[in-house]
Protein backbone atom coordinates (compact mmCIF):
# COMPACT_ATOMS: atom_id res chain seq x y z
CA UNK A 1 0.00 0.00 0.00
CA UNK A 2 1.01 3.56 -1.26
CA UNK A 3 1.20 5.90 1.85
CA UNK A 4 -1.45 8.40 1.29
CA UNK A 5 0.26 11.53 2.26
CA UNK A 6 3.19 11.15 -0.24
CA UNK A 7 0.92 9.76 -2.98
CA UNK A 8 -1.74 12.03 -2.62
CA UNK A 9 -1.75 16.11 -3.28
CA UNK A 10 -4.92 18.86 -2.73
CA UNK A 11 -4.93 21.75 -4.50
CA UNK A 12 -3.75 24.86 -1.45
CA UNK A 13 -7.24 25.67 -1.35
CA UNK A 14 -8.29 22.27 0.07
CA UNK A 15 -5.86 21.39 1.81
CA UNK A 16 -7.93 21.56 5.08
CA UNK A 17 -10.77 19.34 3.66
CA UNK A 18 -8.01 16.87 2.29
CA UNK A 19 -5.94 16.78 6.36
CA UNK A 20 -9.31 15.78 7.42
CA UNK A 21 -9.62 12.66 5.14
CA UNK A 22 -5.82 12.29 5.80
CA UNK A 23 -6.66 12.29 9.62
CA UNK A 24 -9.59 9.85 9.50
CA UNK A 25 -7.17 7.42 7.32
CA UNK A 26 -4.13 7.62 9.73
CA UNK A 27 -7.03 6.57 12.71
CA UNK A 28 -8.42 4.14 10.52
CA UNK A 29 -6.61 2.49 8.71
CA UNK A 30 -5.78 -0.60 10.17
CA UNK A 31 -9.20 -1.37 10.48
CA UNK A 32 -10.88 -4.38 8.82
CA UNK A 33 -14.41 -4.21 7.98
CA UNK A 34 -16.22 -7.80 6.95
CA UNK A 35 -18.03 -6.88 3.72
CA UNK A 36 -21.49 -8.83 2.41
CA UNK A 37 -22.05 -9.77 -1.17
CA UNK A 38 -25.57 -9.54 -0.98
CA UNK A 39 -25.17 -5.47 -0.01
CA UNK A 40 -23.79 -4.65 -3.42
CA UNK A 41 -26.29 -3.15 -6.03
CA UNK A 42 -23.91 -3.24 -9.39
CA UNK A 43 -24.71 -3.98 -13.21
CA UNK A 44 -21.77 -6.90 -12.89
CA UNK A 45 -20.99 -9.98 -10.65
CA UNK A 46 -19.36 -9.17 -7.59
CA UNK A 47 -17.50 -12.13 -5.70
CA UNK A 48 -16.34 -11.78 -2.40
CA UNK A 49 -13.43 -14.03 -1.55
CA UNK A 50 -12.06 -15.34 1.74
CA UNK A 51 -8.46 -15.45 2.36
CA UNK A 52 -8.05 -18.88 1.23
CA UNK A 53 -9.58 -18.36 -1.86
CA UNK A 54 -7.78 -15.02 -2.10
CA UNK A 55 -3.94 -16.99 -1.67
CA UNK A 56 -5.11 -20.18 -3.92
CA UNK A 57 -5.38 -17.05 -6.52
CA UNK A 58 -2.07 -16.34 -5.50
CA UNK A 59 -0.17 -19.52 -5.70
CA UNK A 60 -2.13 -19.77 -8.69
CA UNK A 61 -0.76 -17.14 -10.81
CA UNK A 62 2.41 -16.72 -9.28
CA UNK A 63 4.86 -19.01 -11.20
CA UNK A 64 3.76 -17.48 -14.65
CA UNK A 65 6.29 -17.22 -17.32
CA UNK A 66 4.98 -15.08 -20.15
CA UNK A 67 6.56 -15.53 -23.52
CA UNK A 68 9.74 -13.94 -24.27
CA UNK A 69 8.12 -12.25 -27.49
CA UNK A 70 5.32 -10.73 -24.64
CA UNK A 71 7.29 -10.37 -21.29
CA UNK A 72 4.11 -7.99 -20.37
CA UNK A 73 1.22 -10.67 -20.88
CA UNK A 74 -1.19 -11.32 -18.25
CA UNK A 75 -1.19 -15.21 -17.39
CA UNK A 76 -4.33 -17.11 -17.83
CA UNK A 77 -7.40 -17.02 -15.10
CA UNK A 78 -7.24 -20.14 -13.15
CA UNK A 79 -10.30 -22.17 -13.65
CA UNK A 80 -11.67 -21.89 -10.23
CA UNK A 81 -11.81 -18.07 -11.12
CA UNK A 82 -12.79 -18.11 -14.68
CA UNK A 83 -14.41 -14.48 -16.08
CA UNK A 84 -12.09 -13.04 -13.24
CA UNK A 85 -9.65 -10.05 -14.77
CA UNK A 86 -7.76 -10.46 -11.71
CA UNK A 87 -7.90 -9.85 -8.04
CA UNK A 88 -9.47 -6.30 -7.22
CA UNK A 89 -8.67 -5.09 -3.97
CA UNK A 90 -9.54 -1.94 -2.16
CA UNK A 91 -9.26 -0.30 1.50
CA UNK A 92 -12.17 1.48 3.85
CA UNK A 93 -13.38 4.95 2.47
CA UNK A 94 -12.15 7.68 3.96
CA UNK A 95 -13.78 10.84 5.09
CA UNK A 96 -13.61 14.64 5.63
CA UNK A 97 -15.91 15.48 8.53
CA UNK A 98 -18.38 16.95 5.99
CA UNK A 99 -18.44 13.99 4.39
CA UNK A 100 -17.96 15.71 1.27
CA UNK A 101 -14.89 14.12 0.48
CA UNK A 102 -13.67 10.79 -0.07
CA UNK A 103 -10.47 8.51 -0.38
CA UNK A 104 -9.41 5.00 -0.89
CA UNK A 105 -6.87 2.74 -2.77
CA UNK A 106 -7.96 0.65 -5.71
CA UNK A 107 -5.96 -2.12 -7.18
CA UNK A 108 -6.10 -5.24 -9.52
CA UNK A 109 -3.49 -7.82 -8.88
CA UNK A 110 -3.25 -10.16 -11.96
CA UNK A 111 -0.35 -12.36 -11.50
CA UNK A 112 3.17 -12.43 -12.32
CA UNK A 113 4.20 -9.01 -13.15
CA UNK A 114 0.82 -7.60 -13.63
CA UNK A 115 -1.06 -5.24 -11.46
CA UNK A 116 -1.78 -1.90 -10.67
CA UNK A 117 -2.54 0.23 -7.48
CA UNK A 118 -3.67 3.15 -7.01
CA UNK A 119 -5.70 6.46 -4.77
CA UNK A 120 -8.34 8.08 -5.92
CA UNK A 121 -9.62 10.95 -4.39
CA UNK A 122 -13.69 11.85 -4.63
CA UNK A 123 -15.82 14.65 -3.99
CA UNK A 124 -19.61 14.48 -3.42
CA UNK A 125 -21.08 17.27 -6.04
CA UNK A 126 -24.76 17.83 -7.27
CA UNK A 127 -25.66 14.77 -5.17
CA UNK A 128 -22.88 11.99 -7.06
CA UNK A 129 -19.13 11.53 -6.78
CA UNK A 130 -16.86 12.64 -9.27
CA UNK A 131 -12.99 11.63 -9.45
CA UNK A 132 -10.68 14.69 -8.32
CA UNK A 133 -7.05 14.41 -9.87
CA UNK A 134 -5.22 14.63 -7.09
CA UNK A 135 -3.27 11.33 -6.88
CA UNK A 136 0.70 11.60 -7.91
CA UNK A 137 1.54 8.16 -8.07
CA UNK A 138 0.32 4.71 -9.02
CA UNK A 139 2.33 1.38 -9.03
CA UNK A 140 2.12 -0.45 -11.65
CA UNK A 141 3.73 -3.91 -12.84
Amino acid sequence: MMNPHVAVRSPEPRQADFAEVLADYDAHCHDRYQLEATEFRLKVPVHLLDEDAQNRYRRQVAGYLPPKNNIMQAPPTPDEFKGAAGLHSFTAVYFNRAHTLAMTEIGMYCGGLCGNWRWVVLERSDGSWKILPWATMSAIS
